[in-house]
């Protein structure tokens, strides 16, 4: 594009402001022209941080604002879908944060809007862009030309995911979180939404198999075990392994290993915030 494209932020909270104001600003193709939260208090105060010009308090607001061409989501995430579709039937492209959903119906309407008012729609997975991930991949293209894949691993128990981001540094008031309604699957029983939280907390080390290896073709296998669980995908001729849980730790653990005939890629994400 020969201008800058317009963007209109949702979600003045830790990720918000620590991880994506930051980042987006630093773009030089972009400018944020209009800033959004519930809490009143809180959009003026991160607005005159950043310079932002324009201040709602209702996403509705913000997105009949022509001068937005698209809209970055940073909520909760029982509430992306809601907040997306409004913005895709307005004509507002959207990124959003990770999970896009909290349940697939959700996900799917956030889809089909998009196609249907011819939008973009991205969700921020943002290990697939990272350098050292693109590297591992193209060693994995090489290995797969000579031999071929007898086993995957996809490990996460996490630890200190923040590492000295300037956490901080955030922009507090004493207005009260907002009372966003829990939504997840009808079909989850109720003891299993704290480890279904957890699951979509720790999507990255289901999408960043995907991203190497394709989607798989069945669940085979799945229990929980001491608030994580184990899983066996298949991909027809081998096997992935999902191992997830939570630590409390100063290091982080995380990995994805993929074993070829004559070989292996053992991959080690950084620290998400790192």
């Amino acid at each position: 594009m020969s201008r800058k494209v317009t963007i209109g932020f949702i979600g003045c909270g830790f990720m918000g402001q620590c991880i994506h104001l930051p980042s987006f600003m630093r773009l030089e193709n972009a400018e944020i022209r209009a800033i959004c939260d519930v809490r009143p208090k809180l959009a003026r105060a991160v607005a005159e941080r950043w310079r932002i010009k324009k201040v709602y308090t209702s996403h509705i607001d913000l997105i009949e604002d022509k001068e937005i061409d698209a809209v970055v989501e940073i909520t909760n995430k029982f509430i992306h879908a809601p907040i997306a579709i409004d913005a895709l039937k307005a004509g507002k492209h959207v990124f959003t944060e990770k999970p896009i959903a909290t349940t697939s119906q959700d996900a799917l309407e956030m889809v089909r809007a998009a196609e249907k008012h011819g939008q973009k729609l991205m969700v921020g997975y943002m290990k697939r862009y990272d350098s050292g991930i693109l590297k591992a991949k193209e060693a994995y293209r090489e290995f797969a030309r000579e031999d071929r894949v007898i086993y995957v691993r996809s490990h996460l128990f996490g630890g200190d995911w923040i590492c000295g981001s300037p956490a901080e540094s955030r922009i507090k008031t004493d207005e009260p979180y907002p009372n966003i309604p829990v939504r997840f699957p009808d079909f989850l029983p109720r003891e299993y939404e704290r480890l279904m939280n957890n699951l979509l907390e720790q999507i990255h080390d289901i999408n960043l198999p995907r991203f190497f290896l394709g989607d798989p073709s069945e669940v085979m296998f799945t229990r929980p075990w001491n608030g994580g669980f184990i899983s066996i995908l298949s991909y027809g001729e081998y096997p992935l392994i999902l191992e997830m849980n939570s630590i409390t730790a100063d290091f982080w653990d995380e990995q994805l290993m993929i074993f070829f005939r004559n070989g292996w890629i053992d991959i080690r994400p950084p620290p998400p915030l790192l």
